[in-house]
């Protein structure tokens, strides 16, 4: 594909299509990377936030800022590198929620003590 002529030709039109670049390396902190991982669902309402968060700076000690991502994270990746980005991230959480009226607004920004963060809400498909 990268040696398509037609490839090559769209990739400015591309490029200046996006609102960001985000291609980057993470781990499950502790986790066997060979052992699969899934998220259950409990049906109902619930929602899960998915964000990419960049904590604020570290304190003298190299601890970054207290931060609550939520009462249930159901996954929590640290980055390792940046591959292909605008920025950099530290983190990728997923939070589960009962509703979407229960997602707290101001806990996925950056006012939250957060340096940065992209988060988006969905809702899984029903169980077939």
């Amino acid at each position: 594909m990268q040696r398509d002529l037609a490839y090559q030709g769209a990739i400015p039109d591309r490029t200046a299509g996006l609102s960001a670049w985000l291609l980057h390396a993470f781990h499950l902190p502790g986790g066997d990377p060979e052992e699969p991982f899934t998220i259950e669902q409990s049906g109902g309402d619930e929602v899960f936030v998915v964000a990419l968060v960049r904590h604020g700076q570290a304190d003298t000690a190299g601890q970054a800022p207290a931060w609550d991502p939520g009462p249930e994270v159901v996954l929590r990746l640290q980055a390792d590198m940046a591959l292909v980005s605008d920025d950099r991230w530290d983190e990728l959480i997923v939070a589960r929620y009962e509703s979407l009226e229960s997602v707290p607004a101001d806990r996925w920004t950056t006012e939250a003590g957060l340096d940065g963060v992209m988060a988006m809400t969905t809702r899984p498909e029903p169980p077939t």
